[in-house]
């Protein structure tokens, strides 16, 4: 959706992921989507992988390709030359050649690995000769893969693959996909005579950007200077929401969960610069550390809108006073995902929260007759609004003008100054250790491709998506669906008249690949005014959101979906799967690739998708996208019992000592074993006679390499705690150690760990 880029962008990029909550998708770790709330596509995609319109990371470093041959002598010692006699030097190859042999029977796979005798392929020679050279480099073939397949995998690209300054991960697949497109998009965008090339020159124009430092600012101070009463601060609130600026709380424009039919305003909790609410109550030293630190950015920024630095540190705290207040009645996560939410004619929400003024707010926004003659604002969490409506309520102006302020300047200051800048770099370092800004023809591109997606996009889709590859993937989609169809009516535990509604549900799931329909863009761009472009971008796309309370559910509408974005998403209100053409790119898919490589990358990933459907959270939402009990007792306890195993295997995993929490990260996990073991059985049936070991594991390998990533160590230790996806080693070994075909795969012994005696689902 159409917004400023983000102003720590990377750490919006870690943070965000699409698809959390029951009714909405967006922003469970930022607490909002990442653009503002006014996509109501946004609301409804169950994200496989944040690669899209906020991705920054860089290019990880090159690696030097190496010989296998030179590196299976290194690795047994015979890798130097030495100079001796004719004879000794036959004698010599000739015991080499024995030596050789003799350890080649006891070599792994992919030889080059440790001489050890271990579980499974340990024990006897084998040698892949399919393994493409770009795979091959990124493993570790000193790992066991019955023993952690994650590290044979990827090993080799962690141990080569660094962290850049400015970058808070390097995913091998996504990251290397989205460089590639912002690297050749780059050069379209510059020499672009349209739109997207305005805007882009605009950005790259720091001199404007610089001698304008905080004036564009200075409008919206004046008003919030000017506030007198509780009525001056709606009116605010109000100006700053028109610029995406969520101000003490967010709201987006979504399928009705319960009316699929009908687009409702969807309120959400916002206002929170942490990711997590928690954080600014939590007693842990490093919560503690994390808030002293961020009490001295808000300073900064307040001092950067003009407050000398002794008022401004008055304003910090009261600043920081009304944040932590918003924080006290915002719900954690998971009991935000069991609230039960509610249906309001804007009176009743009105009488709800008097306090905060929403008919005023949205009238002036452009919404003036939202929730007047029907039920079409839904609420998640009553006590949320209720909350704010006591603390707008008060008579703290004084503490509200300054997180006013704060917000303003914090919200807007991906478009100012170095100075701007440089303090949302300093959130980042606190929450992630990021240490560098992003060069300022990356974060141009971004804000192009955020404000303009569709502008970026096609001139991306001219020259990156050729025809044949898009019936590929429909293929291999159509495959899959059947694979799946087959299972749910193969699925004993579910009673006949729940399994025929989970069918008629996966019939009526419909397929997008590559791009919807073009969109227009009809707000003015102009040279060397970028917040002013920016600014009326958002002006634009939420005036667009308005309109489509009037409208009807558009089911196929590709809403905030980038084409240009590297990820897959399943929509739960429109029961459709989107599937844009940054996804389907090398090394994920390629047409000419084997099949087994397509169907164990891209094809998992898709699969992944379909089974969001039948989730924790997917099962409760029907073939149109409402959401209701279309499942049976029975069948919700049965359910249950087969997630409870899920949730107690990804519990027992640790990073750093901290446990993966399964049950906030039920839903991917189920979507990732699914997702797997359909493009698994749908590549095996597509197949005219069963497949060598070598595509077995080729297509295992792939899954593997998929998830090759690096990572901060405080993102890292975030992610555990905010994210709705395990971490990537988990996301690989967790749903292959349930599956009987790969420990077939790789014979691995009833010891190894990557075969254990009890699996999800039996194996």
């Amino acid at each position: 959706s159409a917004t400023s880029t983000p102003l720590f962008p990377s750490l919006s990029l870690s943070l965000v992921r699409m698809g959390d909550y029951e009714f909405m998708g967006g922003g469970s770790n930022s607490r909002r989507p990442a653009y503002g709330a006014v996509e109501e596509m946004t609301a409804q995609y169950s994200s496989y992988h944040v690669a899209g319109t906020e991705k920054k990371s860089k290019p990880r470093r090159s690696r030097g390709q190496s010989d296998a041959i030179h590196n299976m002598l290194s690795e047994a010692g015979l890798g130097r030359d030495h100079p001796k006699t004719s004879l000794c030097c036959g004698l010599f190859f000739l015991i080499l050649i024995i030596l050789v042999t003799a350890w080649m029977q006891t070599c792994v796979p992919f030889c080059g690995a440790k001489t050890e005798e271990k579980s499974g392929l340990w024990k006897k020679a084998w040698q892949n000769s399919s393994i493409p050279k770009d795979m091959y480099h990124a493993m570790d073939t000193t790992i066991d893969p019955c023993d952690d397949f994650y590290q044979f995998a990827c090993g080799g690209f962690e141990s080569q693959t660094g962290i850049k300054p400015d970058q808070v991960e390097w995913a091998r697949a996504w990251d290397g996909i989205e460089a590639r497109i912002s690297r050749e998009l780059r050069k379209e965008v510059e020499k672009d005579k349209g739109k997207a090339g305005t805007f882009y020159r605009a950005c790259m124009d720091e001199d404007s950007v610089e001698k304008l430092g905080a004036k564009p600012l200075q409008p919206y101070l004046d008003a919030i200077d000017a506030i007198k009463d509780q009525q001056g601060l709606i009116g605010v609130i109000a100006q700053l929401q028109a610029i995406n600026v969520p101000v003490y709380f967010d709201w987006q424009v979504m399928a009705d969960p319960k009316q699929p039919s009908r687009y409702v305003l969807g309120l959400l909790d916002g206002g929170l610069t942490l990711p997590d609410a928690r954080m600014y109550s939590a007693t842990t030293h490093r919560d503690a550390v994390i808030r002293r630190k961020f009490q001295g950015v808000i300073q900064k920024v307040l001092e950067l809108t003009g407050l000398p630095p002794s008022h401004a540190k008055a304003a910090a705290a009261d600043a920081w006073s009304v944040e932590r207040a918003i924080a006290a009645v915002t719900l954690p996560d998971d009991k935000l995902r069991e609230a039960r939410m509610s249906h309001l004619t804007m009176p009743a929400l009105e009488k709800l929260a008097p306090g905060v003024g929403f008919q005023r707010i949205f009238a002036a926004m452009g919404a003036p007759s939202v929730g007047a003659k029907t039920d079409n604002i839904l609420c998640k969490d009553e006590g949320f609004v209720e909350g704010l409506s006591r603390l707008l309520g008060s008579n703290s102006l004084w503490a509200h003008k300054a997180y006013l302020r704060f917000q303003l300047a914090y919200g807007l200051g991906s478009d100012l100054s170095k100075p701007f800048l440089k303090q949302g770099l300093a959130v980042g370092h606190i929450l992630t250790g990021v240490e560098h800004q992003e060069p300022r023809w990356r974060k141009c591109y971004q804000s192009t491709k955020n404000n303009l997606p569709d502008e970026v996009a096609k001139l991306f889709v001219s020259k990156n998506l050729p025809p044949g590859a898009i019936d590929d993937v429909k293929e291999l989609l159509q495959n899959i669906r059947g694979v799946l169809r087959k299972d749910l009516l193969h699925q004993e535990w579910m009673t006949p008249s729940t399994r025929k509604l989970a069918v008629e549900k996966l019939d009526d799931m419909f397929i997008e690949v590559g791009h919807g329909a073009w969109q227009d863009y009809s707000f003015k761009v102009l040279p060397h005014s970028f917040l002013n472009n920016t600014n009326e971008a958002k002006r634009w796309i939420i005036q667009r959101a308005f309109r489509r309370l009037s409208e009807p559910v558009d089911r196929e509408r590709w809403g905030s979906m980038d084409p240009t974005q590297v990820d897959g998403s399943y929509a739960r209100q429109v029961n459709g799967v989107f599937v844009p053409a940054g996804l389907i790119q090398r090394p994920l898919f390629d047409s000419s690739f084997p099949a087994a490589r397509n169907y164990g990358s891209v094809g998992a990933v898709l699969g992944h998708e379909f089974t969001h459907g039948f989730d924790d959270v997917g099962r409760r939402y029907d073939a149109k996208g409402k959401m209701h009990d279309w499942w049976s007792h029975a069948d919700v306890t049965a359910f249950n019992q087969r997630a409870q195993c899920v949730v107690d295997l990804y519990d027992q995993y640790t990073v750093d000592g901290k446990h993966v929490n399964g049950k906030q990260t039920l839903a991917e996990n189920i979507a990732d074993a699914g997702g797997v073991k359909l493009a698994h059985k749908a590549w095996r049936d597509s197949l005219d006679a069963p497949p060598p070991e070598a595509d077995d594991q080729l297509f295992f390998l792939s899954w593997g390499q998929t998830w090759c990533s690096v990572q901060r160590k405080k993102a890292t230790l975030l992610s555990l705690e905010q994210d709705p996806h395990a971490p990537d080693k988990y996301r690989v070994n967790g749903p292959l150690s349930q599956l009987d075909v790969f420990t077939d795969a790789f014979k691995c012994t009833n010891r190894a760990k990557m075969n254990p005696p009890t699996k999800c689902g039996g194996g």
